[in-house]
């Protein structure tokens, strides 16, 4: 899908370290805010570039490209929206809501009526204003607290 504020497309295999090196960041400028440097380090460990290979194999993962530059990325299976990240000097301009639009109209397309996802502290505000509400809430030793969201899809 091509915007004039970018592409989003399906993942390919050059584009995985890029990823990582997305989402890690991320975690250390955004998320770092919310949650203490063992848990960014252990949340970072989870998204070492063979284990986002890994995912891309495991779910339908997608990229949003601006210029060539990866600035964000999302990733669906099923009803769940997974590995869902916007570039920290990218954040506010609308590229999260593209991507979050276009991983809901990947799960409405599957014949889902709901999407959900587990939200960071940091990223609950953000799926709020999407529409999403709070089913549970889950405090972690090693991952921090997470909110399982979901959202009636129309």
């Amino acid at each position: 899908m091509k915007t004039n504020r970018g592409t989003i497309r399906r993942v390919r295999y050059d584009d995985i370290d890029r990823i990582s090196a997305l989402i890690r960041n991320t975690l250390l400028i955004s998320n770092s805010l919310d949650y203490d440097m063992r848990v960014i380090q252990n949340l970072s460990r989870q998204y070492s570039a063979r284990n986002v290979r890994d995912m891309a194999m495991r779910r339908k993962m997608y990229v949003h490209l601006t210029d060539d530059m990866v600035d964000g990325t999302v990733s669906v299976k099923e009803d769940t929206i997974y590995a869902f990240f916007v570039a920290p000097d990218r954040q506010g301009n609308g590229i999260g809501t593209r991507l979050l639009s276009y991983a809901e109209n990947l799960v409405r397309t599957a014949g889902f009526q709901t999407a959900k996802v587990d939200a960071s502290v940091t990223a609950r505000e953000f799926y709020a204003e999407q529409g999403y509400q709070t089913i549970s809430k889950e405090k972690n030793n090693s991952y921090g607290v997470v909110y399982t969201m979901e959202k009636i899809l129309t």
